[in-house]
């Protein structure tokens, strides 16, 4: 969304956009059943409502967090740390129901404590990864992509342009020439 835009958009937004958004999230993840779809767009909605907010309103402390340098790098690592997080939370279970005796007899602060130790390994993790896997695959793949648009003939996808039986059917032909082969 471009400047002018927002600059527009806070002109019909009333200031205490962020107060009630964040009320009508909150609202929203109790009173909504958490079971089907219409219930996690309605959570969606409402979540991005809250970001909106916060990123239009330049002054607020919400603003100042998202666009700080810890939250984009949350931002770019957030797949990776999406993929290994449940790993390292199996992990953490695992250590504790071999260790501890009687694991429900303290589950809030184990389920604190694993998820303590499932963030604090999964940052780490999701860092190296989006540095040394995601990075390189993005690269290969823009190479992939450069290669293809260079080897392209206009018209003919993965073909050789001086054979015309490589072409597919009715390519580099007008109508006419396609029917009359048919026929």
């Amino acid at each position: 969304m471009s400047s002018n835009a927002v600059r527009n958009a806070s002109i019909i937004i009333p200031r205490h956009l962020l107060a009630v958004a964040l009320l009508a999230f909150i609202l929203c993840r109790h009173l909504v059943p958490y079971r089907d779809g219409a219930s996690n767009l309605a959570h969606a909605m409402f979540a991005g409502l809250v970001v909106f907010a916060a990123l239009r309103d330049g002054d607020s402390l919400p603003h100042r967090i998202l666009v700080s340098r810890p939250a984009q790098i949350l931002g770019r690592i957030s797949y990776s740390f999406y993929l290994f997080n449940v790993p390292f939370l199996y992990l953490a279970w695992a250590i504790i129901n071999k260790h501890v005796s009687d694991p429900p007899a303290h589950a809030t602060a184990l389920g604190v404590a694993s998820a303590v130790f499932a963030t604090a390994v999964g940052i780490p993790a999701a860092i190296l990864s989006e540095k040394y896997i995601e990075r390189a695959g993005i690269r290969l793949g823009k190479a992939i992509v450069s290669f293809w648009a260079v080897n392209e003939t206009p018209g003919v996808r993965g073909g050789d342009a001086g054979d015309p039986e490589a072409r597919p059917q009715g390519v580099g032909q007008g109508a006419g020439a396609v029917a009359a082969e048919g026929a």
